[in-house]
């Protein structure tokens, strides 16, 4: 993912960020729904990373290996709106997850985007993308370890 996809220098960072909160493996209950659709970007970037996927998942069985590989697609529309400057409220009105829910989703993908500076081998480029994701997603209630918002 770090080394094809990221290093699309078409990738804003909120678009990187959704991109990589798919790999999450996040799935949303059955009855949530998310209004906020993930941009074309991102779309595209995921597309790829299915036939890469489908060739890890084949590579997997064939040698006996049990972990699954994971793209969860219901995340990515929220990670990218947040990372877009969406404010609090008008994202926790776009979905039917629960704050915590939300705020658990929105944190493991900043710590994923944190760290996206120790992988061997990324570029500079996908580096800057993911430093300035991380920042636009560090803000309040996410950024400040508050308590979900309800403060």
């Amino acid at each position: 993912v770090l080394i094809e996809v990221a290093d699309d220098e078409a990738l804003t960072p909120p678009q990187l960020a959704a991109v990589l909160a798919t790999t999450l493996g996040e799935r949303l209950r059955p009855n949530a729904y998310v209004e906020l659709e993930p941009s074309d970007g991102v779309l595209d970037a995921v597309e790829r990373l299915e036939a890469r996927a489908d060739a890890l998942r084949r590579a997997q069985a064939a040698r006996g290996v049990g972990f699954g590989v994971a793209l969860a697609a219901g995340a990515r529309g929220l990670v990218e709106a947040w990372a877009s400057d969406m404010p609090w409220a008008e994202l926790v009105r776009a979905t039917s997850l629960d704050l915590g829910d939300l705020h658990r989703l929105l944190r493991r993908s900043t710590d994923l985007l944190r760290q996206v500076r120790a992988v061997p081998y990324v570029s500079e480029g996908a580096k800057s993308r993911a430093r300035a994701a991380l920042r636009a997603m560090e803000r309040s209630p996410i950024g400040d370890k508050s308590l979900m918002g309800l403060n």
